[in-house]
């Protein structure tokens, strides 16, 4: 009997010992009623709604900011846009003694990843997201580069890695071939990332 009481008071100790894993979609231009698991009926979003249904889902949760860039610092600064170093779509650089949402999580001893969009600090510079707490990097990094479904190329960390078939049509990361579909991709790297830690 001592056993056992010993094992079952230790136990609920190691089951919040380990850590969940988390998943948070950032994303522009998306209203609260626009996904099934918030009401929408007309456009069907099963694999988001199933993942609402295993989660937590925010029901008073609102953007940072009314367009993308200062939404997602005032996320991952956890400030209101007044108090963040951005307050329109303009650049801005991270500095690097900037603590974020990942950094604290990779102090947690959480590996983190960002994929999509990232528009707060560029190639070589402090705000580039392997220099913000991010362990993982895929996607584009410059706000510029962010407006084609078709671009020549997507960033893996520090390296730029070409999307097969799409070539670039003269002007900034914008493909005349219209093959390699760049949110296939992202998507991609986000599950291959989310399998290798998802334990």
């Amino acid at each position: 009997m001592k056993v056992f009481l010993i094992l079952a008071l230790l136990l609920p100790g190691f089951a919040i010992a380990k850590k969940p894993n988390l998943i948070y979609i950032l994303t522009d231009d998306l209203g609260y009623g626009d996904l099934g698991c918030y009401g929408q009926k007309v456009v069907r979003t099963p694999r988001i709604d199933e993942m609402a249904k295993k989660g937590l889902r925010f029901t008073d949760h609102y953007a940072g900011h009314t367009v993308c860039r200062p939404s997602r610092l005032s996320f991952l600064k956890g400030q209101h846009t007044g108090h963040t170093a951005i307050a329109g779509n303009n650049t801005h650089i991270l500095p690097p003694d900037s603590v974020t949402i990942n950094s604290l999580l990779q102090g947690a001893g959480y590996r983190t990843a960002s994929v999509g969009k990232w528009a707060l600090g560029r190639e070589g510079e402090t705000g580039h997201p392997n220099k913000q707490g991010v362990d993982f990097f895929y996607g584009w990094i410059d706000q510029s580069e962010a407006h084609d479904y078709y671009p020549e190329y997507l960033w893996r960390n520090e390296e730029k890695e070409r999307l097969p078939g799409n070539e670039n049509s003269g002007k900034k990361n914008v493909s005349s071939k219209k093959t390699t579909y760049a949110h296939t991709r992202v998507t991609e790297e986000a599950l291959a990332f989310i399998e290798r830690n998802k334990d």
